[in-house]
């Protein structure tokens, strides 16, 4: 019997592997028994990018999200080939569903993208790797399944985290509350265990500027045109003003309106806790707070922001929102030449909103000594309007409710205020109470007509003795 021929071992060559296909390889082979395909494709598909990209810094694939799909189609077409091949699990399903999820995870806001790329979600709410709520701006709560995505705690996390990367904070046992804000404008705030249960819980809340000028206003019927002629008007005669309202209420969209009246050559300093105002001014530098995220760094607050703001040659301060200490300082600056100066306060009132700025100045540890009349002198001085803003649920409706005039003094602890514009029945109109003299003085020395901001009684008066002399 004839032997079978032996075919001659073909002659070998060398391959030099590039260190993107030995991390492969690596990965292939000593990967942890828990590690999944999805993410092995993702961190293949970003360690392409990172090597066809290194010559770029910071670099923003959101904007190359056409680089990011070609990527993603070689890394998951490479890393099947090569499972196949080790007889490893490979990566299938709905191709173009997977490829949309890796480049979002990639480019866009992960599981995030679609509802904070929805122009009608207002507020997202994750309870947890399982539960996620969806707020709409007709009012609408919607509950989201998120089982399908097989989401875990440390996933989210670390998409989280690479979202938030720019602005130097970072979510982990070490600190665990996040208050950031995220590529596109929105705020949020996360908080892991052991604080939170189920964990971790993250709320967004997407800042929609459904109003830009003051006619936007109106078209909403958010203001009327009697109240929104006197708020401009006081932006002219540089009155510091306190917005009030409870979340949700459009302070923030308000204060972008206010701005649109600023003079063009105005300096603007805007100091906030996470970054939400948007002004269209040329001279504006906004200023926000830095937690204390490491050893080396040192927090910077609120407070040490006022403080910083009064070197800086502001024309006007913007404070995005009191909540502590920096209430006491902000009104000295206000006592001290800074007038038209905007800030927000969470309040139920006009009158409630006066009450929760003189319990903030207290916090201040130079205040411990001040005798709380002393205080309220202050936000009488300090402040000339306070605007309150309101909601209504079904139908959403944000609009103003009361606009109150401060007369510049106090009686013990208590503010004398006059309610110019009030709410009845639902609708804004102006009171029966005449401006407070403060108020009119200042109008006068800015060469405001006053005429028209006279209460309704004076007006009916004033109309009737125009129509006997035609």
């Amino acid at each position: 019997m004839t032997p079978p021929t032996i075919s001659p071992t073909p002659p070998t060559r060398s391959y030099n592997a590039s260190a993107l296909a030995r991390a492969v390889e690596a990965n292939l082979q000593n990967a942890e028994p828990g590690a999944r395909p999805y993410d092995m494709v993702l961190k293949l598909a970003r360690l392409r990018l990172d090597e066809e990209y290194t010559h770029l810094k910071g670099v923003k694939w959101s904007l190359k999200k056409d680089e990011v799909r070609r990527v993603v189609m070689w890394a998951l077409d490479d890393f099947n080939r090569k499972a196949r091949m080790q007889a490893a699990h490979t990566l299938e399903g709905d191709l173009p569903a997977l490829v949309k999820q890796l480049v979002n995870d990639i480019a866009g806001m992960g599981f995030l993208t679609d509802y904070l790329e929805d122009a009608s979600v207002e507020e997202i709410i994750l309870n947890g790797v399982e539960q996620m709520w969806v707020l709409r701006a007709n009012g609408v709560k919607e509950k989201v399944n998120l089982t399908e995505l097989e989401l875990d705690h440390d996933r989210i996390l670390d998409q989280i985290n690479r979202l938030v990367a720019p602005t130097g904070r970072q979510v982990n046992m070490m600190n665990p509350i996040l208050n950031a804000k995220l590529p596109d404008g929105a705020r949020i705030n996360v908080v892991i265990s052991p604080i939170a249960e189920p964990s971790p819980s993250i709320t967004i809340r997407r800042h929609r500027l459904v109003a830009r000028r003051m006619a936007d206003l109106l078209d909403l019927n958010s203001i009327t045109p009697e109240a929104a002629d006197f708020v401009q008007a006081a932006i002219h005669a540089r009155m510091s003003i306190l917005v009030c309202g409870g979340t949700g209420t459009g302070k923030t969209n308000f204060i972008n309106v206010l701005a649109t009246f600023f003079e063009s050559d105005e300096r603007i300093v805007v100091i906030e806790d996470t970054r939400e105002l948007d002004l269209k001014i040329e001279d504006v530098q906004y200023l926000t707070v830095r937690e204390d995220t490491s050893e080396a760094a040192h927090p910077v607050t609120q407070r040490h922001l006022v403080a910083n703001a009064l070197r800086m040659r502001p024309d006007r301060i913007l404070l995005g929102e009191v909540r502590g200490g920096e209430a006491f300082d902000m009104l000295m600056a206000n006592n001290t030449g800074h007038e038209g100066t905007i800030t927000t306060v969470h309040a139920n009132s006009a009158t409630d909103a006066i009450a929760r700025l003189l319990q903030l100045c207290a916090l201040a540890d130079e205040a411990q000594n001040f005798n709380p009349s002393y205080l309220a002198e202050w936000i009488a001085r300090g402040f000339h309007l306070v605007i309150f803003l309101g909601q209504t649920r079904n139908p959403p409706r944000r609009f103003v409710r009361e606009i109150a005039g401060l007369e510049g003094r106090a009686e013990g602890i208590n503010v004398t205020r006059d309610l110019i514009f009030t709410t009845e029945q639902d609708e804004l109109v102006r009171s029966l109470r005449p401006l407070p003299e403060r108020l009119m003085q200042r109008f006068i020395h800015y060469g405001i007509d006053t005429k028209s901001f006279l209460p309704r009684q004076s007006k009916r008066i004033a109309g009737a003795f125009a129509g006997r002399d035609a």
